[in-house]
């Protein structure tokens, strides 16, 4: 049986970083018994190549696991990101934030995102084997240009091309749209509603068929809502 620690202080140009890990495995069957307990401590980052990292403040990331499982997570004062994996092809993941800055993060950034920020909480899982994910997300807030969009909590699902949208609302400054869509094989089918327009479309892609419908009230009060949010 071989077991190994790792205590390491790394100062650089681009920040500080101390690690502390611990493995042990036996040699004879690496597979079954390595086990590792890594911890990670980001902090006092300066930019490199655009990239700014010290918006987030120290991070934190630690990883327990071994060949057949994982538990990590990384925090920071702005983000909680989790990872959890009993067999690694079904990976149970989540994101949480407050308001971050993108445009402090990396510079180059084209300049109508400059100025951005998101917010969000999202979770779920996503299975390997099976191309399979299902997410229930909340847009707190994003800020594009001089507009600021979030959405109220919604369902993603999707297994290889097929793809569900459940309960999306957009939200603008007044603005609320509701999307539902769902894609099963080469079928979509599609509902759009807010103030201005109901609508809903049921598409066939192979060979190319639509069947749309849209009620409008009235067009001057949908330009009205289109420019809620462009």
């Amino acid at each position: 049986e071989l077991d190994a620690k790792i205590f390491a202080d790394i100062f650089s140009s681009v920040g500080k970083v101390k690690t502390d890990a611990i493995a042990s495995l036996d040699l004879d069957d690496m597979n079954n018994t390595l086990k590792y307990d890594l911890n990670l401590l980001i902090k006092d980052t300066k930019p490199f190549k655009g990239l700014n990292l010290s918006t987030l403040g120290t991070i934190k990331a630690v990883a327990k696991g071994s060949l057949k499982d994982l538990d990590a997570k990384v925090k920071s004062p702005k983000l909680t990101l989790l990872a959890k994996s009993s067999d690694f092809d079904k990976f149970d993941l989540s994101i949480d934030t407050k308001k971050i800055h993108i445009g402090k993060i990396y510079r180059y950034l084209p300049k109508e995102l400059q100025k951005s920020f998101v917010n969000v909480n999202s979770s779920g899982f996503y299975r390997l084997s099976q191309n399979e994910a299902k997410f229930t997300t909340k847009l707190r807030g994003l800020k594009y240009a001089d507009k600021v969009i979030s959405t109220k909590e919604f369902d993603f699902y999707m297994k290889d091309e097929d793809i569900k949208l459940k309960n999306f609302s957009l939200l603008a400054d007044g603005f609320d749209m509701g999307i539902d869509l769902e894609k099963v094989g080469d079928t979509i089918k599609a509902k759009v509603n807010n103030k201005a327009v109901n609508a809903h479309a049921n598409i066939k892609l192979d060979p190319l068929y639509v069947d749309a419908k849209a009620d409008i009230e009235s067009i001057d009060k949908l330009i009205k809502e289109i420019n809620k949010v462009y």
